[in-house]
């Protein structure tokens, strides 16, 4: 967990948004298998469970039983979180691989990409924009060269 914007939330932002009138269309609870790469951290395999009453969770792989499994770069999970990106249009651009029933994605797809009221889509503009400028620079080398050297003057100062 980390905080952005106030907000406790996930590698995804996902938690922390409500999507009013979603409750309506959903029924029971649903698991989405991430393999999302290239996040600030790392590769990273989680699930997204969607709840019926419209909220969503990042949960550890290994405790989902996903219906259905998606495999993209973060940056697009997250524009499609987010940013009203698609999930067909991903597909479409051969920028997500998907192995599940269509039925299935498409519900998937429509429960992330729900409208969310107006105060958490100001907080998901801030959260693509924080988060995605944190991979970048996690994944500079000029970044992982002065980590290299912290890591090396603390190694050289503990055994001091």
């Amino acid at each position: 967990m980390m905080t952005v914007g106030g907000r406790s939330t996930d590698p995804f932002g996902v938690g922390p948004i409500a999507r009013p009138g979603l409750d309506l269309h959903t029924t029971g609870v649903f698991d989405v298998g991430i393999e999302a790469l290239d996040t600030p951290f790392g590769d990273v395999e989680a699930a997204i469970r969607l709840h019926p009453d419209g909220t969503q969770q990042t949960i550890p792989a290994s405790e989902s039983e996903p219906q259905i499994t998606i495999r993209a770069d973060w940056g697009d999970l997250v524009d499609w979180a987010h940013n009203d990106l698609l999930l067909g249009h991903l597909a479409i651009d051969d920028r997500v691989q998907i192995d599940g029933d269509l039925v299935l994605c498409s519900y998937a797809g429509g429960h992330i990409a729900w409208p969310k009221a107006p105060q958490d889509q100001q907080w998901s503009m801030r959260f693509c924009k924080a988060l995605k400028t944190y991979r970048r620079h996690r994944h500079n080398p000029d970044y992982q060269e002065i980590m290299d050297r912290i890591e090396e003057v603390h190694s050289l100062l503990s055994t001091a």
